[in-house]
C-alpha cells in the first residue's frame, strides 16, 4: 500500500490557554498574549516576562503618583504663605517728586529719578505732562453756566436718571442744572435748564460748550451704566 503522509501542522494553544512561564498554574492577561512564529512554533512575549514585572511595574506608578501629590501640596502650600505675607508695598506721594533727584532720560520719553529712599523711578513723561495739565485745568477753569431759553428734555436710562437725582449736588457744582417732572413717564422725566461753559474764550483761551452728551459721561464717571446719554462716551474709551 501507499504511504500517507499528513501535512497538518500541530495546532497552537489559544490565549486564553497560555500561561505564566514564570508560573505555569496561573492563567496570563490579554495584554499578554503570545505570539506564535509560523516557522518554529516558538512562542515569543512581547508585551512582560512574568507576574513580577507588572507589580514592579505598578509599585512604580504608585510611587509617581505619590510624588505628583506631595509637590503639588507644596505648590498650594506656598501660594497660601505668599497671599498670607504679600510683599511690602512702596507708596510715592506727590510732594515726594519735589525731593527727587534726576538721574538722566531714557528712550526720549522716560525720566529716570531716585526718590530720598533711594528708590530708583521710571517715570512716563507724556502721563506726567497730562496729569500735570488735567490737574491745572481742574485748579483754574472756572465753570461757568448758560441758563437756556426753553427746558431740553433728555432720553436717559434708568440707571442714568437715578444716578442724576441721587448726586444733583455734583452736577450741579458742574454747571448743569435740572427741571424734573413727575408726570411724565420714567426716563423722560428729567430736562435740562443750564448748562456750563468755559467763559468767553478770551485772553488767547479757547471756550469750551458743554452739552446734554455730557450729561452721559459725568453719569457714567459716578457708576452708571446706561446706554443713551452716555453711548459716546462709553464707546469712546
Amino acid at each position: 500500500g501507499k504511504t500517507i503522509e499528513s501535512t497538518e501542522r500541530p495546532k497552537k494553544r489559544k490565549a486564553s490557554e497560555t500561561r505564566d512561564p514564570s508560573n505555569p498554574s496561573s492563567p496570563t492577561d490579554a495584554s499578554s498574549t503570545p505570539i506564535a512564529n509560523a516557522e518554529d512554533d516558538v512562542v515569543t512575549w512581547n508585551s512582560f516576562t512574568g507576574t513580577k514585572a507588572v507589580v514592579e511595574q505598578s509599585h512604580r506608578a504608585r510611587i509617581a503618583i505619590r510624588k505628583n501629590h506631595k509637590s503639588l501640596a507644596n505648590s498650594i502650600e506656598k501660594q497660601q504663605s505668599e497671599c498670607a505675607n504679600p510683599a511690602p508695598t512702596i507708596k510715592l506721594a506727590k510732594d515726594d517728586f519735589l525731593r527727587m533727584s534726576i538721574i538722566g532720560q531714557f528712550n526720549l520719553g522716560f525720566i529716570l529719578a531716585r526718590c530720598q529712599n533711594h528708590h530708583l523711578w521710571i517715570i512716563d513723561q507724556h502721563a506726567a505732562d497730562e496729569k500735570w495739565n488735567f490737574e491745572r485745568l481742574c485748579r483754574d477753569t472756572v465753570i461757568h453756566e448758560q441758563t437756556l431759553i426753553a427746558p431740553l428734555p433728555l432720553e436717559l436710562s434708568p440707571s442714568e436718571e437715578h444716578t442724576i437725582l441721587e448726586n444733583m449736588e455734583v452736577f450741579e457744582r458742574n454747571g448743569f442744572r435740572f427741571k424734573f417732572d413727575e408726570a411724565k413717564e420714567p426716563r423722560h422725566r428729567l430736562s435740562l435748564t443750564a448748562l456750563p461753559h468755559s467763559g468767553s474764550g478770551g485772553d488767547g483761551k479757547k471756550a469750551v460748550q458743554f452739552g446734554k452728551d455730557d450729561v452721559g459721561a459725568l453719569c457714567s464717571l459716578l457708576g452708571a451704566d446706561g446706554m443713551n446719554t452716555s453711548d459716546g462716551y462709553s464707546n469712546g474709551f
